[in-house]
């Protein structure tokens, strides 16, 4: 609201409410006034009437007394009784006719002749007919502004005698009825002019505290403070404005207070959500239904469910997870136990998972969150760890076996003849050296696997370490009737790695395909670049790999005929040597075999164009 449009309520709601004021105050006064000046002329017309009635009583006994003094004769102006009557009408300013029982003139007032010249001296109607006479006595003609009276004269016993006939003057009725009327409206509209401006005083201090009050409620409703505020005028309620700034104080504090707590509960359930939604670790939280509360992303992928999370939330949870063990652990929970954990099989992914369930805060316990880990990845390292161990365990114990054979042949007397001695010891430094090789390409692997920085890579020529293996194989190849070919390139392929990594990466494959050539069979090399990678392929004519056995090639001490392997002087660690240096200069490597007519591996490692190695050479140390 503006000020503008709130000060035009304020002057409306002030006209409006004075003109009510002014409207209740005015008929208030003019009913009170108008009680007043009907109570006070009735008043002086009662007392009016009974001054007029004893006066009337007493002129009354006076004509009595007038009419019996003249029964026998009659009756004149002069006599004592008509003086008497007279005086009676002078002293109370009236004016009298007086008429015996035959309807005949007996006197009138002295000085009002001129008023009662109207006056028949007989009247018409008969003696025996006195209301009639009564009546004919009342329409008389009288003068203006007076009242008129007759009275019934009776005699001791009772009996009419005669009619009194009395006119009194009003003004002096009426100039009092004017003069009370005059004082009375005059009082009246002071009166008025005195509530009016007392309504409009009462009035302009209800329309300013009516203000303050509506800003204070304004500003409250804001929750903000009022800083200033004008309360002058506001009478009576200045005390209640003073309540309201106050509370309007203790509720913008209080108002505050909640929208920092408000803040405060929002960023820590913001910082909640983006924890639990980062978690790899799946969460959900049931009630003490089993329903669900809440779930994460992490679980939705986990269970592989694809509804969203607004969907699942309220369903039981044994609905998208379907293992008795898990309900049970979570009821265990529910009611007696704080943790436990469990682990189940998804039978549609083959994904492992394992459960933790724990009991939430409160008593009584008013639900469970369950964390869920993929245990998948963790079971199969476990497991290779466990096949690891037993096949080094089986390594070891063959090449140690035969040294212990030949030692005790040896110490039996076979020492003393030197011609089976020589072929002992010559078995004794096979399985040797075969042992030796064996501990280095563990501690390569170890090393290789430590993810340390065990290699120095920089830019080198490719061509040059794979030269070096190829011219070290070459005896080896001769000797067992292999053909050993090589196609070299003119140009310099350049990659960023480790001259030793590379001669052992070529030197393993080398060794691979020898070992499973036949005599008179062929082993090629040769690397290029396709223009992103340096590409090195090494393809035998051997036996070939069966498909089945293709995916598990690069695992260590893997073999698809392991006597064949020990015969040929494998460790079983050389592919998967290779498969782990490729890793580590960020390269692949990909196989292509048939049974009976060989195999062939590629490996991809980047290649390092000129620019490039420009930039490696002036980068700052």
């Amino acid at each position: 609201m503006t000020s503008e449009s709130s000060g035009m309520g304020l002057s409306r709601y002030f006209l409006r409410t004075w003109i009510l004021c002014s409207l209740l105050v005015v008929f208030c006064v003019l009913g009170f006034s108008v009680a007043v000046i009907r109570h006070s002329l009735a008043r002086a017309e009662s007392q009016a009437s009974r001054e007029l009635n004893s006066q009337l009583n007493w002129g009354v006994n006076l004509a009595a007394e007038a009419l019996n003094s003249s029964s026998d004769e009659a009756a004149n102006s002069d006599s004592t009784d008509q003086n008497t009557l007279q005086k009676w009408a002078q002293s109370f300013d009236l004016s009298f006719a007086l008429y015996d029982i035959q309807g005949a003139l007996q006197g009138h007032s002295i000085d009002e002749t001129s008023a009662f010249s109207h006056l028949p001296k007989q009247l018409s109607v008969r003696s025996d007919q006195p209301d009639d006479q009564l009546k004919a006595l009342t329409n008389l003609p009288a003068p203006p502004r007076s009242r008129v009276v007759v009275k019934r004269i009776l005699n001791p016993e009772g009996s009419p005698i005669g009619l009194l006939r009395v006119v009194r003057s009003e003004a002096d009725l009426q100039n009092y009825r004017w003069q009370i009327s005059l004082a009375a409206w005059t009082i009246t509209i002071l009166g008025l002019l005195i509530a009016l401006l007392l309504a409009w005083l009462l009035t302009r201090s209800i329309t300013r505290a009516r203000a303050a009050i509506a800003v204070i409620c304004d500003v409250t409703g804001h929750g903000e403070i009022i800083h200033h505020l004008d309360q002058s005028g506001t009478g009576d309620f200045e005390d209640l404005i003073t309540s309201l700034r106050q509370m309007n104080v203790q509720n913008a504090n209080r108002i505050e207070a909640l929208r920092q707590e408000s803040q405060t509960q929002e960023d820590y359930s913001n910082r909640l959500s983006t924890v639990l939604a980062g978690m790899v670790e799946g969460v959900i939280a049931v009630n003490t239904t089993e329903r669900i509360l809440f779930a994460n992303d992490a679980a939705m992928d986990l269970l592989d469910i694809t509804s969203s999370q607004q969907q699942v939330i309220g369903r039981p949870f044994w609905e998208l997870i379907r293992n008795l063990d898990v309900r049970k652990m979570v009821q265990e929970v529910l009611s007696r136990v704080d943790q436990a954990t469990r682990e189940m099989e998804l039978p549609r992914s083959n994904k492992r998972i394992a459960f933790l369930a724990s009991r939430l805060p409160g008593d009584p316990c008013p639900g469970v969150v369950l964390v869920l880990h993929n245990v998948t990845e963790l079971r199969r390292l476990e497991r290779i760890r466990s096949e690891f161990v037993s096949n080094v365990g089986h390594e070891l114990k063959t090449p140690l076996a035969a040294i212990q054979a030949c030692t005790e042949t040896m110490l039996d007397g076979a020492i003393e003849e030197p011609e089976h001695a020589r072929r002992f010891l010559s078995q004794i430094s096979e399985h040797a050296d075969r042992l030796h090789k064996l501990i280095i390409d563990l501690m390569e692997l170890a090393k290789i696997e430590s993810e340390e920085d065990v290699f120095d890579l920089q830019i080198i020529d490719i061509g040059i370490p794979i030269q070096e293996s190829i011219d070290e194989h070459q005896p080896v190849a001769k000797a067992r009737q292999v053909r050993l070919e090589y196609e070299p390139t003119i140009e310099e392929l350049l990659v960023k790695a480790d001259p030793d990594g590379i001669r052992t990466l070529v030197s393993n494959l080398l060794d691979n395909a020898l070992n499973y050539t036949p005599a008179s069979g062929k082993v090629r090399v040769s690397w290029k670049s396709d223009g992103q990678d340096v590409i090195i392929t090494v393809a035998d004519s051997g036996i070939g790999i069966d498909p089945g056995h293709q995916e598990r090639i690069f695992e260590r001490f893997y073999r698809v005929d392991s006597a064949r392997s020990r015969d040929a002087g494998g460790t079983g660690l050389g592919l998967s040597i290779v498969k782990h240096l490729c890793q580590y200069f960020g390269g692949t490597i990909e196989l292509q075999s048939q049974p009976g007519k060989g195999t062939t591996f590629t490996v991809r490692l980047p290649l390092v164009t000129a620019e490039i190695n420009e930039l490696e050479q002036y980068r700052p140390l």
